[in-house]
């Protein structure tokens, strides 16, 4: 079971014997900053400064003759190592993949914070962008669930060819009171989820940022998504302003595991529209 589904089900386990509305605060919904993590065993191989002096790391998953570069933005439980499945999908695509742990997410420094994750979107991709073996290329952002938020701030604030987002949330207000059909079956009926007040005022939220994306779009999405329900994929995509916008329906796909699942159908769309923006 991934994290973020363990933190949802400790919540309704907590709760679920008095059947209380639970409000969610925002280091509840950034888990994989609290992770007991060792030093890796394959040192990450990419380094980004932080505003604050926090150092961001990660790694590369690259290989020769790769025409696209992704800048990726990952999930609030994933933990970007040497060994992620990141690295197939960018093999399997002939893609070169860059990928970097937020701010508090081990073996990243500094705080966590959704606004951490918005405000360090631009320098990450400004320094990834600005690499040598990368000028020149076209450059695609990629965001997974909360990491929507910085690739759709990316790209509505520099020019790249295309843009990837995989489980999107529109906002938390809407987003966060269905999160709990993640919760085990017997917890549902009893416990409703809201965000607090600061969490449903953050500024942007994805629903801010679609209408000003004109960059070619790929939504893919799980029909089965137990965390952002399919819905608000499909809302935040007829939001977007972008000219070319294509919508992926992964049936029975879940928000965890949807490539290593259903990596044939999100790789068939992932294809489609490689050929498109790069034709």
């Amino acid at each position: 079971m991934h994290k973020s589904f363990v933190a949802i089900a400790v919540i309704a386990l907590t709760l679920a014997s008095a059947g209380c509305v639970h409000v969610l605060q925002e280091q509840e919904l950034l888990p994989g900053a609290h992770y007991h993590a060792e030093p890796p065993a394959t040192p990450p191989d990419l380094t980004v400064e932080a505003a604050d002096g926090s150092v961001l790391r990660g790694y590369s998953f690259t290989g020769a003759d790769r025409r696209f570069v992704f800048v990726y933005f990952g999930g609030n439980g994933e933990i970007i190592t040497a060994d992620s499945a990141l690295g197939g999908i960018a093999r399997e695509h002939g893609v070169d993949l860059y990928a970097l742990n937020y701010r508090g997410f081990a073996p990243s420094t500094g705080a966590a914070s959704v606004e951490a994750i918005h405000v360090d979107s631009l320098r990450v991709f400004d320094a990834i962008a600005a690499r040598p073996e990368i000028r020149g290329r076209p450059i695609v952002v990629y965001g997974y669930s909360i990491g929507t938020v910085a690739a759709l701030t990316v790209a509505t604030s520099r020019p790249v060819a295309g843009i990837v987002l995989q489980g999107a949330p529109t906002s938390a207000a809407e987003v966060i009171p269905k999160m709990r059909r993640a919760m085990p079956w017997y917890a549902r009926m009893w416990v409703r989820l809201r965000p607090s007040p600061e969490v449903a005022a953050w500024r942007p939220q994805p629903i801010d940022l679609a209408p000003k994306l004109t960059a070619p779009l790929l939504s893919l999405h799980g029909t089965k998504d137990r965390v952002i329900a399919v819905k608000f994929g499909r809302k935040l995509l007829e939001a977007a302003a972008s000219a070319k916008k294509t919508w992926c329906p992964i049936e029975d796909g879940d928000h965890m595991g949807l490539w290593s699942a259903h990596g044939a159908a999100a790789g068939k769309c992932l294809e489609a529209f490689l050929v498109e923006i790069g034709g």
